[in-house]
């Protein structure tokens, strides 16, 4: 998924940080807890790096 990503030109670890801001902010905010953070996260994460069937 990662290449597919690049392939459209957005980088993958500017992609996570981004994620990352955002779900910090929902903490502050208190619209989510610790651990819906670090879920959301570690998924996002995992589904960047995932098999798609775009693969050459």
């Amino acid at each position: 998924m990662t290449e597919v990503v690049g392939y459209v030109q957005y980088d993958a670890e500017d992609l996570v940080e981004s994620m990352r801001q955002r779900t910090e902010q929902a903490l502050q905010e208190k619209r989510i807890t610790i651990q819906e953070s670090q879920r959301l996260l570690q998924t996002y994460e995992q589904s960047l790096t995932r098999y798609t069937y775009l693969s050459s």
